[in-house]
């Protein structure tokens, strides 16, 4: 593992292997990725992350994961391709979404309520407020079940 060095005192962790070819370009960090501004072939500017020059740049609907959630860490072996779905289902991603472990709530702190939601295939759909968040769980979870019993496609790659 090496060090690329992004400015404002941060640095990118990059494979060996990659040192080199990465190293060439000036990086910066903006919205917590390490990233550069190119000039795309239509001659417009446009910013290019560095984890996409690793692991390329996913089809619509997919992106790039950093398996232990630390966006600096851009070594080969902690990038994958997830679809949008899976991303946040890190473990260590949990406490951006919930409380816990449990997939669909997430607090509202005006309500004082749990609010539940699933997103299939990019819409999003509320399934209520809830007084805790195990029912908010169980409600994405019934949902989920509705969903997949009528052949509901999830995600693009279901």
């Amino acid at each position: 593992m090496k060090l690329i060095m992004l400015g404002e005192g941060k640095f990118a962790e990059v494979s060996d292997s990659m040192y080199e070819f990465l190293n060439q370009f000036e990086w910066g960090c903006s919205q917590r990725y390490p990233d550069r501004v190119v000039r795309g072939a239509n001659g417009a500017w446009t910013v290019e992350r560095m984890h996409h020059l690793i692991a390329g740049y996913p089809l619509k609907g997919f992106v790039v994961d950093h398996v232990d959630g630390d966006t600096l860490n851009n070594q080969i072996e902690n990038l994958k391709i997830v679809t949008a779905r899976q991303n946040p289902q890190n473990p260590q991603n949990y406490h951006l979404y919930n409380s816990g472990r449990l997939v669909g709530p997430t607090y509202d702190k005006l309500a004082k309520k749990w609010k539940a939601r699933i997103t299939i295939v990019g819409k999003t759909f509320h399934l209520g407020d809830f007084e805790t968040e195990q029912l908010a769980h169980e409600a994405y979870l019934e949902a989920l079940v509705h969903f997949r019993q009528f052949g509901v496609k999830l995600t693009l790659d279901d």
